[in-house]
């Protein structure tokens, strides 16, 4: 896992999709991207849960706002996790980087840098348990 220079949140992007999607053969296609996707989305619980504890709280709107998407690549190779803020928290990059007026306030930086040793595990984690859980729906079609 790469992380890409932050923007208005932070991004993960894992390369080689192509090489992993090899291995899901067996399945439906359908199933393929939708396994990928929660290996993202669980791969940056970690951070989004240390990132909610560490965002500054005066009406609690910026940490309710801290959303992940999930997308694929504009080349279309690779599917990019995304953390950043909902339309209501629009100002969540001016408290993480800071304004020519206002000392920045990082939450999402530190919590990237301490939950990055967590991120594979928990997106092989997120693989397994999709997999599983298509797989014993397969069986079960089957049966």
């Amino acid at each position: 896992m790469t992380p890409a220079p932050p923007a208005d949140g932070v991004v993960f992007q894992i390369e080689g999709i192509a090489e992993v999607r090899k291995q899901f053969r067996a399945m439906k296609d359908s199933a393929q991207p939708g396994i990928i996707r929660s290996g993202l989305r669980a791969s940056v619980k970690p951070i989004v849960t240390d990132a909610k504890e560490r965002a500054p709280v005066d009406t609690g709107r910026l940490r309710k706002a801290i959303k992940v998407s999930v997308d694929r690549s504009r080349d279309r190779k690779s599917m990019v996790a995304k953390i950043g803020f909902d339309k209501k928290a629009w100002y969540g990059v001016f408290v993480e980087m800071g304004t020519a007026k206002m000392a920045a306030q990082p939450f999402l930086r530190p919590a990237m840098a301490s939950k990055k040793g967590e991120v594979a595990k928990a997106f092989f984690a997120g693989v397994l348990k999709r997999i599983e859980k298509i797989l014993a729906k397969q069986r079960a079609a089957a049966a």
